[in-house]
């Protein structure tokens, strides 16, 4: 999951610059130091196919959260590389390279 998360940051704008985030989390804890359980439950338990609870989560786990968008979008270890990528591509934009 890490390894993914580096190849989205070299590619995508995923820190914020267009109101658009990719967070990485270990574990629970680390959730918890951001959010309170229904907040994240609420922006982004919004398949459950993931988890029915944030007690059900598997970590580690990426999130994609856009200021404007109510959901946010959660992944876990059984969601395939190639399957976060082309989330990415929709829910990103690519970064410019500089000549």
């Amino acid at each position: 999951m890490k390894n993914i998360v580096e190849v989205l940051h070299k590619q995508y704008n995923t820190t914020g610059e267009n109101g658009e985030h990719l967070q990485y989390f270990k574990n629970a804890q680390e959730v918890l130091n951001q959010y309170d359980v229904e907040t994240f439950e609420d922006k982004f338990l919004n398949d459950k196919r993931k988890a029915q609870s944030f007690v059900e989560i598997n970590f580690p786990i990426i999130t994609f959260d856009r200021v404007s968008d109510v959901d946010g979008h959660l992944f876990t270890e059984n969601d395939t590389k190639d399957d976060i990528i082309e989330e990415a591509e929709k829910y990103f934009k690519k970064k410019q390279i500089s000549e």
